[in-house]
């Protein structure tokens, strides 16, 4: 379709199809931001979440006339119905709204635009590198791109600092030896008896990223699940709107990988993720609870671990929110950070 883009002083104002239409660009301004998390600053993740939690959000996507940096910006209430300005991702605050080599530059862009409306209180941005610790400053203070951002948004309000997401990183430049060897020595003797436990039993883990119906094959393994009664993973209403567009954009490009393990002929648990840039992204796993005692969950991990270095297709393997027990499979910790401003 054709892209009409609304001229904006020296940006492009654009719709989300048109987003979506640029998502090459979006993907590159993403790559060149320092010290964020790339993938999920990327449309692969940014356009599913966005379309299934904040449907009918009031937008202002803004590029710069070069293609090379972007503000992703959305507009919501708070819980007490105060209007404010987020990133386009309305709920975790993984990617971060600020994309590009001069992210200053779509920070004054960003400011220009929202100094002009009146109707919000409170501007939230997400993702923010917390220091610039993985692009050589590790000294504990801000980010450069950080401070950047903060003072030219100054302009608008009182800037505030808060946490942000923490993500556990498994670390596997050095392959999968190297990240076994890591792991304590109970660790590895529990993967490998469990290993053998499971063999033994005839459990199998097949590669279904290319099947058709792949995601109601999912959902079906999920409903037998603890997360299925519960209503989370993919089983709630807009979680599953959610990955059913992300599995189909990621299966679409090329990046999917998915994997069930079966047992007695019957689907008995799933791991599903992407991978882009040499960084996988690890989107749900969950397993029946009669395959619970071959603990199943541990060795579709270990599966996915094995497969991305014989692949060669990531050197990080990024296992998502900060939860205790994928501690024990995590090398390092990456947190980011919030920027609030205040309007005055």
């Amino acid at each position: 379709m054709a892209i009409r883009c609304e001229i904006l002083g020296s940006v492009l104002q654009l719709s989300l199809d048109e987003l979506d239409a640029d998502w090459r660009l979006v993907e590159a301004a993403a790559d060149a931001t320092a010290d964020i998390d790339h993938w999920c600053s990327g449309p692969d993740w940014l356009i599913p979440v966005a379309c299934a939690f904040a449907p009918t959000a009031e937008r202002v996507l803004l590029r710069s006339e070069e293609g090379d940096g972007f503000a992703l910006l959305a507009r919501y209430h708070d819980e007490r119905r105060t209007p404010l300005f987020g990133g386009l991702e309305p709920l975790w605050g993984f990617g971060a709204p600020i994309l590009g080599s001069n992210p200053c530059a779509m920070a004054a862009a960003a400011a220009e635009v929202l100094a002009r409306r009146d109707d919000w209180r409170t501007l939230v941005l997400p993702g923010m590198p917390r220091t610039g610790e993985r692009s050589g400053s590790s000294d504990g203070r801000h980010s450069t791109m950080t401070m950047d951002v903060a003072v030219t948004l100054s302009s608008l309000g009182d800037v505030r600092f808060g946490q942000g997401i923490t993500r556990q990183i498994a670390d596997l430049s050095d392959g999968y030896e190297g990240w076994l060897e890591r792991r304590s020595s109970k660790f590895r003797r529990n993967l490998r008896r469990t290993a053998a436990t499971a063999a033994g039993a005839g459990l199998t883990i097949d590669d279904v990223a290319d099947q058709p119906g792949l995601f109601e094959r999912l959902m079906a393994i999920e409903r037998r699940s603890w997360k299925g009664r519960e209503g989370s993973g993919m089983a709630g209403a807009e979680m599953s709107t959610m990955y059913r567009l992300m599995i189909d954009r990621l299966r679409d490009r090329g990046r999917l990988l998915a994997h069930v393990a079966r047992l007695d002929g019957r689907d008995v648990g799933y791991i599903v993720g992407g991978v882009r840039a040499g960084r996988y992204r690890g989107l749900q796993l969950s397993y029946t609870d009669d395959a619970r005692r071959l603990s199943v969950g541990n060795l579709l991990q270990r599966h996915q671990l094995r497969q991305l270095d014989r692949a060669r297709l990531a050197d990080v393997y990024d296992l998502g929110m900060d939860f205790g027990y994928k501690r024990r499979w995590a090398d390092r910790a990456e947190t980011s950070l919030v920027i609030a401003v205040d309007r005055r």
